[in-house]
């Protein structure tokens, strides 16, 4: 999944165990490990493009985390590929699987 196709507001799931990060009481960055099946909401969404990099701000028990994207650069051969980003979230608010509509 690209960056352009996550949508503000839209329910997601990961689709493998992925590290989303969030700051504690103590004012501390921590990471919470996200399960399969676990639902979030999509607060923002934000490329940076200086450092090659996406950040996907979401809302999860009741707490503001977010996923740090890197883009990745194949070498084939010494030629290299379009770079992409790998953000492994599945919607779950569409209107059916594989469609760009949503309700």
């Amino acid at each position: 999944m690209e960056p352009n196709e996550l949508k503000v507001g839209n329910l997601y799931s990961t689709e493998f165990v992925s590290s989303a990060y969030y700051v504690n009481d103590k004012i501390i960055h921590e990471t919470y490990d996200m399960y399969p099946g676990d639902v979030f909401m999509i607060l923002s969404v934000n490329e940076y493009d200086e450092t090659q990099t996406t950040d996907v701000e979401i809302l999860h028990n009741n707490r503001k985390m977010w996923f740090t994207f890197h883009m990745n650069e194949i070498m084939i051969e010494d030629v290299r590929r379009a770079g992409s980003y790998d953000i492994p979230f599945v919607v779950l608010n569409e209107l059916e699987p594989g469609s760009n509509s949503t309700p």
